[in-house]
């Protein structure tokens, strides 16, 4: 449960860096420089390029057309799906 608030802060405080219109979500920039800045996801087995791929497939599943989803950004529980994917 503790990690969880870990998590959600960052999802907080990144998709309140670059929000589109009123919705909060996270770029696939910003998402890259988070991941980047957490140090111990991405390594010589875990790398950029998987987390595009996760990230693609998280967005794949999703509603289509849908106002409150931006498309190619990630809102709350597509970044969660992705921490469940990674793990």
């Amino acid at each position: 449960m503790k990690n969880y608030q870990y998590i959600r802060d960052a999802y907080k405080y990144t998709a309140g860096l670059d929000p589109v219109g009123n919705l909060v979500s996270i770029g696939g920039n910003s998402f890259k420089e988070l991941m980047q800045s957490c140090g111990g996801f991405v390594d010589s087995k875990f790398g950029i390029s998987d987390l595009d791929l996760e990230r693609v497939a998280v967005k794949w599943d999703s509603k289509k057309n849908h106002k409150m989803i931006p498309p190619d950004r990630l809102i709350r529980y597509n970044f969660l799906e992705i921490f469940i994917r990674m793990s």
